[in-house]
């Protein structure tokens, strides 16, 4: 069996290692802790995530933090939801989302880009709405899709986030 001699230790193979193809022979890619970007899980004690090892709330990566689409459960967890509507479960998810960047250390006008996923676009105006409670100045860029259905029929508006927290 032939030795696998990593890409860092291969003239010129570096790049060809970023496409699959022409790799020299006998060489092994390693993409792992070289160029990882080091990240941390964000734990935010008053919101609750869901089940262990399904997905993280939040992970800082440098100076960004990434957090995952929110739901409006209740800050202390369980399965129920707050809000019958788009506009109240609107709120509950940017008061989450605000617990989580303050947790980071930042506030709501550090966030950049918002996705919006909802399952009735014509109750947009009710997402607007919730929103207008919770930023100043200019909205983060965002976007905003209709979907089918979310995690469950009772869901009307699931919200991602990326903040820009500053140097780290």
């Amino acid at each position: 069996m032939a030795s696998m001699v990593p890409a860092s230790r291969v003239a010129g193979s570096k790049a060809r290692c970023l496409g699959f193809r022409d790799k020299p022979a006998g060489v092994h890619c390693d993409y792992g802790q070289e160029n990882a970007m080091p990240r941390t899980k964000l734990s935010v004690p008053d919101v609750a995530e869901a089940g262990p090892a399904l997905w993280s709330n939040a992970i800082r990566a440098g100076d960004t933090l990434f957090i995952s689409g929110q739901v409006a459960r209740p800050f202390e967890g369980g399965t129920g939801l707050v809000g019958k509507d788009e506009y109240e479960q609107s709120k509950q998810i940017f008061s989450r989302i605000d617990r989580i960047i303050k947790a980071a250390g930042g506030t709501m006008d550090n966030l950049v880009k918002m996705t919006i996923y909802v399952v009735d676009i014509r109750n947009n105006t009710e997402v607007w709405r919730a929103r207008r409670e919770f930023f100043t100045g200019d909205f983060p860029a965002s976007t905003l899709v209709e979907v089918r259905s979310l995690a469950k029929p009772e869901v009307l508006v699931e919200i991602e986030a990326v903040a820009y927290l500053g140097r780290s």
